[in-house]
């Protein structure tokens, strides 16, 4: 089950990480937006480490 949950989330991690590149190759966001997801998807990464090596 948690295995399971740490892989659907690494799953939206990837997908969000795609969209932000698609985003900076096209231009469409903000340097300070792009900045800010940057920070969201660290924090993600580390709490999703954090979970993992709880396991």
């Amino acid at each position: 089950m948690v295995n399971r949950d740490l892989e659907e989330l690494n799953q939206m991690l990837q997908i969000w990480r795609a969209c932000t590149q698609d985003d900076v190759n096209t231009g469409k966001d903000k340097s300070r937006e792009l900045e800010e997801r940057a920070a969201k998807t660290s924090r993600l990464e580390a709490y999703l480490l954090k979970g993992f090596l709880e396991l």
